[in-house]
């Protein structure tokens, strides 16, 4: 049993190997050079990226339910920055002389909590944004309702979390030569290694992420379908308003109760059909079918704008959760091979141990790609970024910002979807 005393017995012992277990230290970091680069430019990237999605969606945007949902997302990722990844950057750099084991339990704890949190967060963005499609005259989660859930979100995230604490310590590194101590690094806990625990606690992040995962995907498949039927609708109005207004052109012999000067009122036979008419020109005593909307002349709703908007965000939304599940089940799958294959580690060859320990922690990918979704997706989040970069940069290297609409809707209130 590798516990904290013996780690520091084992590094303060004179007559031990000391000597030996620095030199594999020292050679072991120069080979994990790509590791260590991987980490610092995710806490860079992640860290500016994660405070600009604060910042732009909490002061910018549109006071919303999602996108207080989307301030929560970037608040774990950069929490995950500022404390996750560089205590990674510290097992890296020690990969045969750590000996803090409550330092990696604490870590690893809240690396667990917030990946757990991220993934309840994006499940939460998931159902809003499919009540918002499918169910638009449903109450929906206004910002209020939505720091409520995010409180709950990770209250719930750490009690699911909470196993960490127990699993993961310090234990011996394994190396390919057994008669050689390796020294001490922090990961599952060397008392629990062989131990059902850790086990069961992969098996139920497992579940729960597919679980996650299969919710999510079926509530933006349904908000495909829905918006690709908008979309048939609004070509199927489109088509019966021109056949309307070219009958309206020709004679139209008049009846009993037509007025002078009044006009008859066309109408779609379709259900959930838009039509825009000057309610002045329409005749008193025609009736307008109840799945005809009226829309009042010179008021027309953008509905093709707004529909454009919504199905962007949503798309974001969905290449969100599509990137969370991809950058986290490649650790737990290693993970879980590195405990059910005895020796597993043993066996790799120094450049497989890279790609090894580059892909156990492929999940800190998603705390700094994020950002990047927002900037390449989100034009109003990338023209907001610039703007902050021109308030920062000298006068000389400011990048030039130029006014994509006109000034009366730039002094408007942004929301998420532009």
């Amino acid at each position: 049993m590798t516990s904290e005393n013996e780690c520091d017995l084992l590094f303060n012992n004179a007559t031990g190997n000391i000597a030996n277990i620095l030199e594999l230290n020292r050679l072991k970091v120069r080979d994990y050079i790509p590791v260590l680069l991987y980490i610092s430019i995710g806490i860079v990237i992640g860290t500016t990226g994660n405070a600009a999605v604060m910042y732009v969606y909490s002061r910018k945007m549109e006071r919303t339910g999602t996108n207080r949902f989307v301030v929560m997302l970037g608040a774990c990722d950069f929490l995950s920055c500022v404390f996750s990844m560089p205590m990674e950057l510290l097992r890296v750099s020690q990969p045969h002389i750590f000996s803090g084991q409550g330092a990696c339990k604490l870590s690893l704890l809240i690396a667990s909590a917030i990946a757990i949190d991220s993934g309840l967060i994006i499940f939460a963005i998931s159902i809003d944004r499919y009540r918002r499609m499918c169910r638009p005259f449903d109450k929906q989660l206004t910002q209020r309702m939505a720091e409520i859930v995010s409180v709950v979100l990770v209250v719930i995230s750490f009690m699911l979390g909470w196993p960490s604490w127990l699993i993961y310590g310090t234990r011996r590194t394994p190396t390919q030569n057994s008669k050689v101590s390796g020294g001490c690094e922090c990961g599952i806990a060397q008392s629990m290694f062989d131990t059902i625990y850790p086990r069961l606690f992969y098996y139920a992040l497992l579940i729960l992420s597919v679980a996650l995962f299969s919710i999510i995907f079926l509530l933006y498949f349904l908000i495909a379908i829905k918006v690709w039927r908008h979309k048939n609708k609004r070509l199927a109005a489109t088509k019966n308003v021109s056949n309307a207004i070219v009958s309206t052109t020709s004679p139209v012999k008049p009846s009993s109760n037509s007025l002078p000067g009044k006009k008859i009122l066309p109408y779609l036979p379709t259900q959930e059909s838009e039509i825009s008419v000057d309610s002045r020109n329409a005749l008193p005593s025609q009736r307008i079918p109840k799945h005809v909307r009226i829309i009042p002349h010179g008021n027309r709703s953008p509905s093709k704008g707004t529909l454009l908007r919504v199905t962007r965000t949503s798309s974001i939304m969905a290449l969100i959760a599509v990137t969370w599940v991809l950058s986290y089940m490649p650790h737990i799958i290693l993970v879980m091979l590195e405990i059910h294959v005895k020796g597993f580690r043993e066996t790799l060859t120094p450049l497989q141990d890279i790609f090894f320990q580059l892909a156990i922690r492929s999940y800190l990918l998603n705390n700094a790609v994020n950002p990047i979704i927002y900037g390449v997706f989100n034009m109003r989040f990338r023209r907001e970024v610039r703007r902050i970069i021109s308030y920062i940069l000298p006068p000389c290297v400011r990048p030039t910002i130029t006014p994509t609409q006109p000034s009366s809707q730039m002094c408007s209130q942004p929301s998420m979807d532009d």
